[in-house]
């Protein structure tokens, strides 16, 4: 009835009741990025679509947060209307499909605007954390975090090899 997919469905064992929780939450890119449905699939487009409009931060910091009202590290300050600190990782990922959808280069601007995001996220030394704070960027959590370089790596990588085979 969402026409996307779902976080989670759960069975009672006791009752028998299913629960479905209708939550977004980034990890949902792994539905493709796992090789599950291809990137267009449209059940994979309006989940993307979804994680998207739920899930960005819109202040002058943006990425995406991880989950809806995810509390993780949270700094102070008014959290209304952010879903959460924005990652490295859930930002890059977003940035990944609309790479694997790219038809032309033109489709690939909006990818390097990500690239972009994420070196300027970057400290002096090219360190990324986890997450940053959505009022002014500092880097929250863990710094250097592994999976935040390997994901940017991972990205410039698939970024430059559709680069290289796309026309126009």
């Amino acid at each position: 009835e969402m026409e996307r997919f779902l976080k989670r469905i759960e069975l009672d064992p006791k009752s028998g009741e299913i629960k479905k929780d209708y939550g977004l939450d980034a990890s949902m890119h792994g539905l493709w990025l796992f090789g599950l449905l291809p990137p267009d699939d449209t059940r994979i487009i309006s989940t993307n679509e979804a994680i998207h409009n739920s899930l960005s931060v819109d202040t002058p910091v943006m990425g995406l947060a991880r989950s809806e009202n995810d509390d993780y590290q949270r700094v102070d300050g008014n959290y209304e209307g952010i879903p959460g600190n924005p990652w490295i990782i859930t930002t890059l990922w977003h940035a990944q499909w609309k790479l694997a959808l790219a038809k032309d280069k033109k489709a690939l601007e909006e990818v390097r605007e990500y690239l972009d995001w994420t070196i300027n996220h970057m400290n002096r030394a090219g360190v990324l954390p986890e997450q940053l704070s959505p009022f002014d960027g500092h880097h929250l959590s863990v710094a250097p975090l592994t999976w935040s370089h390997a994901t940017f790596v991972d990205t410039v990588l698939k970024y430059n090899e559709k680069l290289k085979n796309l026309k126009a």
